[in-house]
C-alpha cells in the first residue's frame, strides 16, 4: 500500500478523519467523478483559498443568464472550463488557418489593409510550405493602429475555445508591437482587446515563430483581427509572418467551482467558465434604461416626492437638472421608473456638478422614499460611475438621489445613465450552473446571500465526487514482465456511462484511484493520496455494471521503435538518399572514421558516443548529487 508522507500527515493531525476513495474517469474530455461516500464529496480547495473581495466595485451577478464575478487582482481564469488542464480540443475552425491554400489566411472585404499588402508567401513557415507575409508600406497611421485582416470561425455562443497564432518576425524591423485579437462582429465592437500578444512589453523575439494563446467564451459571433501597433504615431513599415492560426473548442468539462460567501457565511456556488468575449462594462453591455437622461431639453419625467421636496428642482435651460435644497429637511429626487431584475449587475453613471453644499447620495430604489434594492454611495463632484448588483426584482425600479435632513446642497445632474450589465469580460469569469453545461447560472445560492455585502471570501474547489457502487479488486504489482493493474466494477443500472463505452472509444483514456480525507462538512482536507492511476485497457458491460480492466500507465512504454540505435551508420545504401556522398570513393565500412574521411560527416547516420556510455552510471544535470 501507498504510504502518506509527512506533509500530508501534517495536514491531517488532530483532526477528525473520514477516509473514502475517489475515481476519477477521464473519457474522451468527459470527467466522471465517483466515490464510495454516501454523500457527495466537496473537491479539495485549490489556490486562492481565503482571498477576499472588498466592496469597492460590486463586480458580481447571481441572476441567472448574466452570472459571474471578478475577484480583482485575483486570476481565476486558469481555472476555467478545462483551461488548467485543457487536454481535449476540437478541430480547428479556422478556414486556412495553416496558410496552405492558394489564398492568404487574413483577407476580406472589411479588413482595412490601407499601405499594408497581405500575400502567401513561402519565405517562412511554421509547419508545411507557406504562412501568410504582411508588408507595412509605413504611411499610414489609425489611431495608433494599422489593422491587417480578419478572419471568421463558426462558433457556439456559450462554449469556451483555444485561440491561437503564431507570428515570425525578421530581425532589424521597425515595429513596436503586434496583437491579435478576438472581436464579437467584424466592425470591432466590444472587442476582448490585446487578446493575443506577440511581442508582450514591446520586448521583440526575432528570427523565431512565437505563439500567442488564450480561451475565450464566445458570446455570439467570433472574428479574429491581427493589427500592429504604432504608439508613437510615426512611420511604421516593416514586415512579419502569421502562420498557425486556430480556433478550437475546449471539450473538457468543467472541473473547478467556486464557492463564495458573504460576511455572514452565506454561499454561492457555480462552476468557473472562460471570460466572456466582451469587455466588461463597455456600451454595448446592456440597452439604456433611464429615459431623458441628457435633459436636452427639460427634465420631464423626473420628479421630487412629495413630503420631501427639493427647494429647487428645475432644468436649468442648459440641458442639466438643477437641484438644491437648504437642509430644512430631507429632499428626494427620483428618474422615471424601469424594470431591472435580482442579483444583475447594472453600470450606474452621471455627471454632477456641486455648486454649493453636500452632494447626494444614491441607489437604485423601488419607491420614491427609498425602498433601496441596490447599495447607497455617496456621489462625488464630476463623473460618477458605479456597479450595483441589485437585491430583488421590480418593475418600478428608479434612479434614486437624496439630502438627508440638515443637509443642505446646490448641484446639477447630467448624463445619468443606468445600463445592465451582461458580460463579466476579460478580468472576470462566467459562472454557469453544471460542469457541461455553457448557460449562465449558479449552481446554488443559499437563503439570505448579501448580493452587495461590504466583503466576500472564496475558495476555488475542484468539482464534486458523487456517490456510486464501486468495487474494487486488489491492485496486483508484479516485479516480473507483467504489468501493474487492477480490475474495477462500476454500477451503471441508471446507464450513466453507457454512451461513454458503446458510443465512444474508452480505452487509453485515464482512471485516477485515490484516498481522500474529509471534514465534518465532507469537504476533502488533505492533499489526496493516489493509490493507483494507469489507462483502460479492456472493458465488460451487463445490464448493471461496468468492468474495467486499468493498466499502469507504464504500458505506454511497451512499443516498438521506428528503428535501432548503433554506433555504426544506419543508413544501408551507400551513396543513397540519406547517406548523400557523391564522390568518387567506391566503399564505406559505416564507420564515422570513414565518414571523416569521405568529408560526409555532417550526413553520418549512427550514434558515435554509445559505446562510451555502456555500462556507465548516468545523471541529469552537469555534475552528480548525493
Amino acid at each position: 500500500m501507498r504510504t502518506i508522507d509527512a506533509d500530508i500527515m501534517a495536514q491531517l493531525q488532530a483532526k477528525t478523519l473520514r477516509p473514502f476513495f475517489t475515481l476519477d474517469l477521464d473519457i474522451e474530455g468527459t470527467h466522471y467523478r465517483y466515490t464510495d461516500c454516501d454523500v457527495p464529496i466537496i473537491g479539495s480547495v485549490e489556490d486562492e483559498t481565503g482571498a477576499s473581495w472588498g466592496p469597492a466595485y460590486h463586480n458580481l451577478s447571481l441572476a441567472a443568464g448574466q452570472a459571474f464575478f471578478d475577484p480583482y487582482g485575483v486570476n481565476l481564469a486558469n481555472y476555467a472550463k478545462g483551461i488548467k488542464y485543457a487536454n481535449h480540443l476540437g478541430p480547428n475552425l479556422m478556414t486556412n488557418g495553416d496558410n496552405e491554400a492558394a489564398a492568404a489566411s487574413l483577407s476580406g472585404s472589411d479588413a482595412p489593409l490601407k499601405s499594408a499588402t497581405i500575400a502567401q508567401s513561402n519565405e517562412q513557415a511554421y509547419e508545411g510550405t507557406y504562412s501568410t507575409k504582411v508588408t507595412l508600406g509605413g504611411t499610414y497611421s489609425y489611431g495608433g493602429w494599422q489593422y491587417i485582416g480578419v478572419l471568421g470561425a463558426s462558433v457556439l455562443a456559450g462554449h469556451t475555445y483555444k485561440v491561437s497564432a503564431r507570428i515570425y518576425l525578421p530581425s532589424g524591423q521597425a515595429l513596436d508591437t503586434i496583437y491579435a485579437d478576438c472581436w464579437t462582429d467584424s466592425n470591432g465592437r466590444a472587442r476582448y482587446n490585446s487578446f493575443l500578444d506577440f511581442t508582450e512589453n514591446h520586448v521583440h523575439t526575432t528570427d523565431a515563430w512565437v505563439e500567442a494563446v488564450n480561451y475565450v467564451r464566445v458570446v455570439d459571433e467570433l472574428v479574429f483581427r491581427i493589427y500592429c501597433a504604432d504608439t508613437e504615431l510615426v512611420n511604421n513599415a516593416g514586415v512579419f509572418y502569421i502562420d498557425d492560426i486556430r480556433v478550437e473548442e475546449v471539450l473538457d468539462d468543467n472541473l473547478y467551482q467556486i464557492e463564495l460567501r458573504d460576511s455572514a457565511g452565506k454561499k454561492a456556488l457555480g462552476y468557473i467558465q472562460a471570460p466572456d468575449s466582451k469587455e466588461y462594462g463597455n456600451a454595448s453591455a446592456g440597452t439604456e434604461l433611464i429615459t431623458n437622461g441628457t435633459f436636452n431639453e427639460n427634465i420631464t419625467g423626473w420628479t421630487t416626492t412629495a413630503g420631501h421636496v427639493f427647494d429647487t428642482f428645475e432644468w436649468d435651460g442648459a440641458g442639466a437638472l438643477h437641484a438644491i435644497s437648504d437642509g430644512s429637511g430631507s429632499s428626494y429626487g427620483n428618474s422615471p421608473v424601469f424594470t431591472v431584475a435580482a442579483g444583475k449587475l447594472y453600470r450606474v453613471a452621471f455627471t454632477l456638478s456641486l455648486t454649493s453644499g453636500t452632494a447626494p447620495q444614491f441607489a437604485i430604489c423601488n419607491s420614491d422614499t427609498g425602498g433601496n434594492i441596490s447599495v447607497v454611495v455617496q456621489s462625488s463632484n464630476g463623473a460618477n460611475v458605479v456597479f450595483l448588483t441589485t437585491t430583488a426584482a421590480s418593475a418600478v425600479a428608479r434612479f434614486f438621489f437624496y439630502l438627508s435632513n440638515g443637509e443642505a446642497g446646490n448641484f446639477t445632474l447630467d448624463n445619468v445613465s443606468v445600463k445592465e450589465i451582461n458580460h463579466c469580460g476579460e478580468s472576470g469569469v462566467a459562472i454557469v450552473s453544471t460542469a457541461t453545461g455553457h448557460v449562465q447560472d449558479w449552481a446554488s445560492i443559499e437563503s439570505g446571500f448579501n448580493y452587495n455585502d461590504s466583503s466576500y471570501t472564496f475558495d476555488v474547489l475542484l468539482g464534486h465526487f458523487v456517490p456510486r457502487k464501486v468495487k474494487l479488486d486488489p491492485i496486483r504489482y508484479s516485479m516480473g514482465r507483467n504489468v501493474d493493474s487492477m480490475e474495477i466494477q462500476i454500477d451503471n443500472l441508471d446507464d450513466a456511462l453507457t454512451p461513454a463505452f458503446v458510443g465512444g472509444t474508452p480505452q487509453g483514456s485515464t482512471v485516477t484511484l485515490s484516498m481522500v480525507v474529509l471534514d465534518a462538512n465532507y469537504k476533502i482536507i488533505a492533499t489526496p493520496v493516489t493509490l493507483f492511476k494507469g489507462i483502460i485497457d479492456g472493458w465488460d458491460m451487463d445490464e448493471e455494471k461496468i468492468t474495467l480492466t486499468v493498466a499502469s500507465e507504464l504500458v505506454r512504454w511497451n512499443q516498438k521503435t521506428l528503428a535501432k540505435h548503433s554506433a555504426s551508420c544506419r543508413w544501408k545504401e551507400f551513396k543513397g538518399a540519406e547517406c548523400a556522398y557523391a564522390g568518387a570513393e567506391g566503399w564505406c565500412d559505416r564507420s564515422f572514421t570513414r565518414c571523416t574521411q569521405l568529408g560526409n560527416a555532417s550526413n553520418f547516420g549512427g550514434f558515435r558516443w554509445l559505446p562510451s556510455i555502456v555500462d556507465k552510471e548516468i545523471w541529469w544535470g552537469r555534475s552528480r548529487v548525493g
